[in-house]
């Protein structure tokens, strides 16, 4: 029996059993489409050291960086818009990549995607970390129009604009587990 609440979630497209821990201490356990509900318990239960150390961790973290209220976001949406479309014109001339549409989203668990249409779309949140950051996520989401995929090649081109990616990377990471994006 675990000491704290959980919710499971099912998806078609899971492979495998994972835990997550969201920012407030809430714990996701996705499982696979026809995992029985017992099997995601009995994960749960062997993991709960795990959990209650993430858990733990996170809730003496302030709230993700990358979590904005809507009323934060329809005020800084225009600006990040502005900003994140001028740089992307930028960095885009060493690599001269199609794409059609940028939008700024509130997303809670992204800094950015690329869909198959071409479509970039990118946290509004990123007119507030460092520069060297963002510049990394807009590449990022670039050489995504040519890979859909994290491949060697993916990687290559990325480097191509950012030769520090790795570095740059894991102080994207780092945001995501609660530093404050001013830190950078």
């Amino acid at each position: 029996m675990t000491n704290f609440k959980y919710e499971i979630k099912k998806y078609k497209q899971a492979r495998y059993l994972r835990i997550s821990v969201k920012p407030g201490g809430r714990v996701v356990v996705t499982t696979p489409w026809r995992t029985p509900r017992y099997v995601a318990v009995q994960f749960v239960e062997k993991q709960q050291a795990w959990v209650e150390q993430a858990r733990a961790k996170m809730l003496a973290q302030p709230t993700p960086a990358n979590v904005g209220t809507a009323a934060e976001y329809k005020k800084y949406k225009l600006q990040a818009q502005r900003l994140i479309a001028a740089r992307l014109v930028e960095l885009n001339t060493q690599y001269a990549f199609p794409y059609k549409l940028v939008s700024i989203r509130n997303q809670k668990t992204r800094w950015g995607s690329c869909s198959k249409s071409g479509t970039l779309s990118f946290n509004y949140r990123l007119l507030f970390v460092d520069p060297a950051i963002r510049d990394y996520v807009l590449v990022h989401e670039l050489c995504h129009t040519q890979h859909m995929n994290h491949s060697a090649r993916f990687w290559a081109l990325v480097a191509r604009a950012v030769p520090n990616y790795k570095q740059l990377r894991a102080a994207l990471h780092s945001l995501d587990r609660g530093v404050p994006a001013t830190a950078y």
